[in-house]
């Protein structure tokens, strides 16, 4: 077979060889009806290429190909213009040869970048119309520019060949020179024998273009020689589109092509396999529409403009409305009327822009009750990322706003009960302190008197009661200021290492009575002046040393001030006391900062209002 294929090619060109020598022949005779006969052979091929490759482009499926086909019915038709126009044809009546020279440098500019582009076109897909429109309205527009004298002069009698046809040529031949670069770069896409016919055609069009930029008189033989030269470039482009596009025609234009008639044999093994498939999506299908049928949350699918498509059954019990009487409906019927404007517009951008919106919406059902459901709204894409539906899942959360509703009022009642108890603890405190102040004053003076030891004693005893007392309505006090909101910090400056000095030294006789060792170290960084509440801040160290003196049976308790970071004209410190003492279980620090809370360890209990830390912190 191989052998008969090789047979018939040396025949082609046996024949185009005998065809050649015959035109060439009436060169010596005529060298009008050479040319004459060289442009017609030309001109009927590239009509025959147009005329198989639009009654085999579907069977071929090739765009580089089929782009080459109806390229060369244009550029057949500009060659017959330039060819009827051809001095002493007298056919189309002109007065020199500039227009036939037009009609024809026009005809090789739509060659040249007709096969740059079919080369660009290898993987990619063009429709048919499109392309005879292009070239409809370039050949046009080249027609109609020659015969009103806009085209550039190609030719002059007294002069010859102009700057702008030979440089155009030039031209040309780059395009040429480009196209076979990229057809280089393409060459794994392209069928073996269509990519030597079409290199052969460039290389041909080449010495074509360079014998047309050589010559001074039409009838010269270097011009001849560029028409001979043309026919070759036009038989070689025949060539590979009759490879294939007749003669081989399951060998396409891409290598994944080429195992088509494998895939067509594997086609009835798969078949099987595909129904299987189907089978299975079907039945998954089948699932999800139960899924979404059954689904206990409400589900409704609009088109792009925001019409109901598709309603569950859950959407029909939740609001009383048939499928019927929602499809083609926007849902905007379910408005209530209490949802913002803002709200509305905020959803629709969302959505729109392909983003998901979720949020909570009061609807109405058919018979007027409202209700409250949260929403998740999103659109839904094709495989090109446009929008083609919209989908909302929504769950019916009525009871739970009601239940809400309710802890919201609980919480207000309950804010206000607490607000009053800590406005009567703070009238309350204030007025035991005015004579319990009396008691400790009084017995601090009777102590000053000379006295037994068992009335000093029972005195003791009644100062010390009183104090604790007194500091427990303190902390009562401050901590019905701070529930009442009615806490005000006094912020002036303060020598902070006096601060601390002055804090510590009331401690110094109880820890040196426990044989403790009481320190406190000031840190690198810390300003010396603190603008703040010092009183407030005192009061917070005394609670956190006091409690880790009384806590501590040996060892020590130490107070550092740390620098953290500084900002403009604030600074964060640190104040951290340290202790050796007894320590809190992990199950019970939780309780540490609660009001009227103490950690009971059995017998280290101690006095106290349990108000202290808890104090602290909302200090």
């Amino acid at each position: 077979m191989k052998k008969n294929y090789l047979n018939s090619i040396h025949i082609e060109y046996r024949v185009l060889i005998l065809i050649t020598l015959l035109i060439v022949l009436t060169l010596f005779y005529n060298y009008l009806l050479f040319h004459t006969l060289g442009e017609l052979f030309s001109i009927v091929i590239a009509f025959t290429l147009g005329i198989i490759i639009l009654n085999t482009r579907k069977f071929s499926g090739n765009n580089f190909l089929t782009f080459m086909g109806i390229a060369y019915l244009f550029i057949a038709f500009m060659d017959l213009l330039h060819t009827l126009s051809y001095k002493g044809l007298n056919i189309i009546f002109v007065s020199n040869a500039n227009i036939p020279t037009q009609f024809w440098i026009s005809a090789r500019y739509l060659e040249a970048l007709s096969l740059l582009s079919a080369v660009y076109l290898i993987k990619r897909t063009v429709k048919l119309k499109v392309i005879i429109k292009y070239f409809s309205i370039v050949t046009l527009l080249l027609t109609v520019s020659i015969f009103i004298g806009f085209f550039p002069i190609c030719y002059r009698p007294d002069t010859g060949l102009t700057a702008f046809k030979i440089t155009s040529e030039y031209l040309i031949i780059g395009i040429f020179l480009l196209g076979i670069y990229f057809l280089y770069k393409n060459k794994k896409n392209l069928n073996q024998d269509l990519f030597r016919f079409i290199k052969y055609a460039y290389i041909f069009s080449i010495f074509a273009e360079l014998s047309f930029t050589l010559y001074n008189d039409v009838y010269s033989l270097i011009n001849a020689a560029g028409h001979i030269f043309k026919i070759y470039s036009f038989y070689f482009i025949y060539k590979a589109i009759i490879e294939t596009t007749l003669k081989q025609p399951y060998d396409l234009l891409y290598y994944k092509l080429k195992n088509s008639r494998d895939k067509l044999i594997k086609t009835n093994q798969s078949l099987t396999e595909n129904i299987k498939k189907q089978k299975k999506v079907e039945g998954e299908l089948r699932k999800f529409s139960r899924a979404v049928e059954q689904n206990p949350s409400t589900i409704v699918i609009t088109d792009p403009a925001g019409n109901i498509e598709y309603v569950n059954p859950k959407f029909t019990r939740i609001t009383g409305y048939p499928r019927k009487d929602v499809v083609g409906k926007n849902p905007r019927i379910l408005k209530s009327g209490l949802g913002t404007a803002e709200v509305y517009e905020d959803l629709w951008q969302t959505i729109s822009s392909g983003n998901e919106w979720r949020g909570e919406l009061c609807n109405k059902k058919k018979n007027g009750d409202l209700y409250w459901e949260f929403a998740s709204i999103s659109s839904i894409k094709d495989e090109e990322g446009n929008i083609t539906h919209y989908i909302g899942i929504k769950e019916d959360i009525t009871e739970r706003k009601e239940i809400e509703k309710e802890l919201k009022k609980a919480k207000l009642e309950a804010e206000q009960a607490n607000q009053a108890k800590s406005t009567f603890l703070a009238k309350i405190t204030h007025e035991i302190r005015t004579p319990m102040n009396g008691i400790i004053g009084l017995s601090e003076l009777m102590l000053d008197m000379e006295l037994d030891q068992k009335h000093r004693h029972y005195l003791k005893m009644i100062n010390n009661s009183a104090n604790l007392l007194l500091d427990t309505i303190n902390d009562i006090l401050d901590i019905s200021k701070i529930e009442a909101g009615k806490m005000e910090l006094e912020e002036k400056e303060f020598n902070i290492a006096r601060l601390i000095e002055d804090t510590i030294q009331p401690f110094a006789i109880e820890a040196h009575e426990k044989n403790l060792e009481l320190n406190y170290y000031i840190g690198p960084g810390v300003p010396d002046f603190l603008f703040s509440d010092s009183g407030r801040l005192r009061q917070i160290l005394i609670n956190l040393i006091g409690n880790a003196i009384k806590y501590t049976e040996k060892g020590e308790v130490f107070l550092e001030v740390k620098h953290i970071k500084a900002k403009d004209e604030k600074v964060e410190i640190i104040f951290q006391v340290t202790d050796t003492g007894i320590g809190i279980p992990v199950d019970k620090q939780e309780k540490l900062f609660r009001s009227f809370s103490q950690i009971n360890n059995h017998r280290n209990i101690k006095n106290g209002s349990g108000l202290g830390l808890s104090i602290c912190r909302q200090l």
